[in-house]
């Protein structure tokens, strides 16, 4: 059996975490969880991934909030960056423009619209 790649493992741990407990991953604790050394994991992750494992953690943030967001969410975007580990709204606001190119609470009023009619 073929031992699976450092990185697929690292995306399967982000993947299958709460929003509670991907609201405080950093990339020394999936380090430390999958026994690697996290300088290796970094630059092994950017290879395989194409992407740094930052990135990919902020873009998991990203795709939930747009996840909890179709789903009715009903706090504020404050809440929101809040509960996905955003110290600054500021920055969740800029990542999900990043993301998406336009401001979480535009995107909120617009599914909204779709979702009434």
């Amino acid at each position: 059996m073929k031992k699976r790649k450092i990185s697929e493992q690292a995306v399967d741990f982000i993947l299958t975490r709460r929003n509670e407990e991907l609201k405080s991953i950093k990339v020394e604790e999936i380090a430390r969880i999958l026994k690697a050394n996290r300088s290796y994991l970094s630059r092994s992750f950017k290879v395989d991934q194409s992407i740094s494992l930052t990135r990919f953690i902020l873009r998991e943030k990203i795709h939930r909030a747009i996840f909890l967001i179709e789903n009715g969410y009903e706090n504020t975007m404050a809440q929101l960056s809040t509960d996905l580990g955003f110290f600054k709204l500021d920055n969740f606001v800029d990542e999900f423009r990043h993301h998406l190119a336009i401001d979480p609470d535009r995107y909120r009023e617009l599914r909204r619209k779709v979702n009434f009619h």
